[in-house]
């Protein structure tokens, strides 16, 4: 599991990615799958959508 420290910056970067990918105009499907592959064994699928869905 990761520390708090780690956590903090591993969903920091996933907001910028999340972010960056709208930008590009990927669809939100994609992005998950995306994000689900990047954050693998660092944030589980509800922490990636919660996320995500905080950054819309």
């Amino acid at each position: 599991m990761l520390r708090d420290t780690e956590r903090e910056r591993a969903i920091e970067d996933l907001t910028k990615s999340a972010n960056r990918m709208r930008q590009l105009g990927a669809n939100e499907a994609n992005i998950f799958k995306m994000l689900k592959e990047d954050y693998h064994g660092q944030l589980s699928d509800e922490e990636i959508r919660k996320y995500m869905n905080e950054t819309k």
